[in-house]
């Protein structure tokens, strides 16, 4: 009997202590592949829902993410995102080392279809006296009057509880912060720009 007892409990000992290691292992900072791919497609989801209101559809997402605008254009943006994620500066950069050269792939993206970076970029007429215009007619011959939408790499608090994001369309764009409450997402704008 008093084996029996002890082997019982070598075995709840055993059996607790993978059940410790696994919600460690749920409860990781790192941020994964999946955990891009889940904020992409809740930022396009969010998007189909407003697009849908207005009555607008622009199909396509750009295959490559952009870097967050507040890295190297906006000072008073960078301070509102620093206090939102506590000056965790070595956190952030290696995320955004880690993701920068992504290429997203069709198959873990929804509501959008991908339209590649290099296409754009050739589109470009460098010696063109306005660019965008002749962007825009090089665009539209290929493509029609459906535009498209380049995210920022999504940047996670190490609770992955919030998240950064840019959304950029061909007029504009804006950073959003999504966060984690009351066990649903929700997201407000914190700056727009206009091009």
């Amino acid at each position: 009997m008093k084996k029996i007892f002890q082997l019982i409990c070598l075995f709840l000992v055993i059996s607790c202590s993978n059940k410790k290691n696994n919600s460690e292992k749920e409860l990781s900072h790192e941020v994964v592949e999946k955990d891009i791919y889940f904020a992409i497609n809740m930022v396009l989801n969010d998007m189909e829902k407003t697009e849908m209101m207005e009555g607008n559809k622009d199909s396509y997402l750009v295959d490559k993410l952009s870097m967050p605008s507040y890295i190297d254009e906006n000072r008073v943006l960078k301070k509102r995102i620093d206090s939102i994620y506590s000056g965790d500066f070595s956190f952030i950069n290696t995320q955004l080392n880690q993701w920068k050269d992504l290429k997203l792939i069709q198959d873990s993206i929804k509501f959008k279809k991908l339209i590649s970076s290099d296409l754009l970029k050739n589109m470009i007429n460098q010696n063109a006296e306005d660019r965008k215009s002749a962007f825009i007619v090089n665009y539209q011959k290929k493509f029609g009057k459906k535009y498209f939408y380049r995210l920022s790499i999504p940047i996670f608090s190490r609770d992955k509880r919030i998240f950064l994001v840019d959304i950029n369309f061909l007029n504009g764009g804006g950073s959003y912060i999504y966060k984690w409450k009351k066990n649903k997402w929700i997201h407000y704008q914190i700056s727009d720009w206009s091009s």
